[in-house]
């Protein structure tokens, strides 16, 4: 007796989950050539869909499906591997990006300061934008904040001063493109210790010197409740109102 194979192709899959994660999951081109690589830029795998996931909800019921179905699910931070672990060929990405759990909330609560990481591309832009947004609802004041410019002198249509102006906000360092770093991050070692006069270990010298040289002063308990608290209520609304 002959077998018959009557899985369903995953592109009609998709569209099942689509109906779970509604916009939030991405099946455009453009959306999936934007995670068809990694900061190594070693591999090219164009995944069949960006599920962009909001809370640890939303990754459960992307894993629990892709498993359910066997389909490939990998996760996306900021993309920083080297081989290609943060894509996949065919499956979905799981992007975390932009999330702002309840972990993420509370290590927010208690930071002194910030650093915002971008590159000079559109989507980039887009999230940092996003990101930059949801902080101020947060009432985190932006003087805490540190903006890097990672791979500053790449030409991918935009200028610093051109991502600046639309964020609002000026780069306390950038770092140019350089096959040094990826080769120490391959090692597993810190560029800065390998090479202490690279121009890459000055900007993070540079950056790490900016961050000391402005300790934040512990307030006193009523008001370090009292921030505690603001900030809770605004997370309290940023709950009712989110980003989108």
């Amino acid at each position: 007796m002959a077998t018959v194979d009557t899985a369903r192709p995953t592109t009609d899959l998709l569209h099942d989950l689509q109906a779970v994660l509604g916009d939030r999951l991405l099946l455009a081109d453009e959306d999936r050539d934007r995670v068809r690589s990694d900061f190594g830029r070693m591999v090219d795998r164009l995944p069949a869909a960006v599920a962009r996931c909001r809370d640890a909800a939303d990754v459960a019921a992307v894993v629990r499906f892709c498993r359910e179905h066997k389909i490939p699910v990998v996760p996306r931070g900021q993309a920083h591997t080297q081989s290609g672990q943060a894509t996949t060929a065919g499956g979905v990405v799981v992007d975390t990006s932009g999330m702002f759990d309840d972990f993420v909330l509370h290590a927010l609560d208690h930071t002194d300061s910030l650093v915002l990481v971008g590159t000079l591309d559109i989507p980039s832009l887009k999230s940092l934008k996003l990101a930059a947004g949801t902080l101020d609802l947060l009432n985190i004041p932006r003087e805490r904040w540190r903006l890097v410019l990672n791979r500053a002198d790449a030409k991918v249509g935009l200028s610093p001063d051109e991502f600046e102006d639309t964020l609002g906000l000026k780069a306390t360092i950038s770092i140019a493109s350089s096959r040094d770093v990826l080769m120490a991050v391959n090692r597993g070692e810190p560029i800065v210790l390998l090479n202490r006069g690279h121009q890459a270990s000055k900007a993070l010298t540079s950056l790490a010197s900016s961050l000391d040289q402005n300790p934040a002063v512990p307030p006193a308990p009523v008001a370090l409740e009292s921030k505690h608290a603001s900030r809770r209520a605004s997370r309290r609304g940023l709950r009712t109102r989110k980003v989108s």
